[in-house]
């Protein structure tokens, strides 16, 4: 009987064992289950996360878009439209000249954020939309200061309202353009676009009298709604007796040959013109490669050694001469220095008042500046005026910049001296 307990109580031992085995081998296993499925539970959750993201944005874009396209449509129904220039409120014109690459578009958007009214333009091709601060091409038919003069100039913003009398109505004028580019590529619109300049023609083909170059100043282009070619722009020309102040923009001329560069870089660009890119990067290598490119191609196209001698007498054509081969992008120096040259001119020929504005004056003096100019415009000051940046290339070195002041202090008139002396150093005027 003993025997027969002993066997019952070793059996129950030995079940109880084989049960704690069995539960072992069911229960170890568990968690690492567990924690696989934790991981990828949480995977899964990063995936789901991501994915929302991007839906996320890709529909906060689209009800972006679609709230940009709303608003455009708004203000196409609601566009502002010109005054009679016979009304006793109608505003004065100012002219707000400039060379291009010269600052213009922060100096216009500026005075028009700051003042609270609309500026014009020459080229009616483009509007500012203030409320998503951007230039838009073609957003609808250029509207003219003045309702009975249809021939421009035309407001930039299509919401902001017009200056009353005696508050001026500042005007961008870059006093015409050169032929259309005949760089590696150019677009087929430049034909109608009297506000491109040429880098790499001929410097005769460029020139401009002073007294053609003041008509031009008052030469303007305009959309007129339409799709053809042949229909969407109208080059007309108004009466520039009507311009009663003007504002004589003026830049760096180094920065503004490199900003030259630099927009002749983004254009090609934007036309996939990879060509341009690929064989002048956007650094200081490509900049002297292009440099290169247009003077030699200028040299090639025409002797610019005899138009110095023709236009300048046979000493100083020579030595105009000697000084280019040393000068980067002279051609560029030279239509700079002429462009001033003849604004100047036109200016004191007006006989109108003159605010001379250095484009770095917004660097060392922000507000006062804007605050000068609003006054000599008569315009209100509503709004603190945006911030400034500027940056500077280290484009040059000393004896390119050296040389180049040389050639400039050479070409510049009387007149236009007294604004860009401080430009030239320790140049003299010859």
């Amino acid at each position: 009987m003993e025997k027969d307990t002993k066997k019952g109580t070793q059996k129950k031992m030995n079940l109880n064992h084989e049960q704690e085995k069995h539960i072992a081998s069911r229960m170890l296993p568990l968690p690492e289950m567990q924690l696989d499925k934790t991981i990828r539970h949480n995977h899964m959750l990063k995936i789901c996360f991501v994915m929302f993201c991007v839906v996320s944005t890709i529909i906060t874009l689209c009800l972006q878009k679609l709230s940009h396209s709303q608003h455009s449509e708004r203000q196409l129904q609601t566009i502002v439209q010109g005054v009679d220039s016979t009304s006793p409120s109608s505003p004065p014109l100012l002219w707000l000249l400039y060379y291009p690459n010269s600052g213009e578009a922060f100096s216009s958007e500026t005075i028009q954020f700051a003042s609270g009214v609309n500026t014009a333009s020459n080229n009616g091709k483009y509007t500012f939309n203030p409320s998503i601060n951007e230039w838009i091409q073609d957003a609808h038919a250029s509207v003219p200061i003045y309702s009975n003069r249809p021939n421009g100039p035309f407001l930039i913003s299509p919401s902001l309202p017009i200056p009353v009398s005696p508050q001026y109505i500042v005007t961008k004028t870059s006093c015409g353009g050169y032929p259309p580019s005949s760089s590696i590529t150019s677009p087929s619109n430049h034909a109608v676009d009297a506000y491109y300049y040429c880098h790499d023609c001929p410097i005769e083909q460029t020139f401009r009298k002073p007294h053609e170059f003041w008509m031009e100043c008052a030469s303007s282009i305009s959309y007129t709604g339409g799709t053809a070619t042949d229909e969407k722009y109208k080059s007309t020309h108004y009466d520039h007796r009507n311009v009663q102040r003007a504002i004589h923009l003026v830049r760096d001329p180094f920065d503004v040959i490199v900003d030259t560069f630099h927009s002749e870089y983004k254009k090609h660009a934007s036309q996939n013109d990879f060509n341009f890119i690929h064989q002048f990067p956007y650094d200081t290598h490509g900049f002297h490669k292009w440099c290169s490119y247009i003077s030699t191609r200028e040299n090639n196209a025409m002797n610019n050694h005899d138009f110095f001698r023709r236009q300048y007498g046979e000493e100083l054509g020579n030595e105009l001469w000697t000084l280019a081969q040393s000068v980067p992008c002279y051609t560029e120096f030279f239509h700079y220095s002429t462009w001033h040259n003849h604004a100047a001119f036109a200016t004191h020929e007006m006989r109108v008042p003159i605010y001379v504005l250095h484009y770095e004056s917004f660097l060392r003096q922000l507000e006062p500046t804007i605050q000068a100019l609003l006054l000599f415009c008569q315009l209100p000051f509503v709004h603190v005026p945006k911030r400034f940046f500027y940056q500077k290339y280290d484009y040059w070195s000393h004896d390119e910049m050296q040389d180049a002041r040389l050639f400039m202090g050479k070409i510049v008139s009387r007149q236009a001296f007294t604004f860009l002396s401080v430009y030239l150093g320790k140049i003299g005027f010859h």
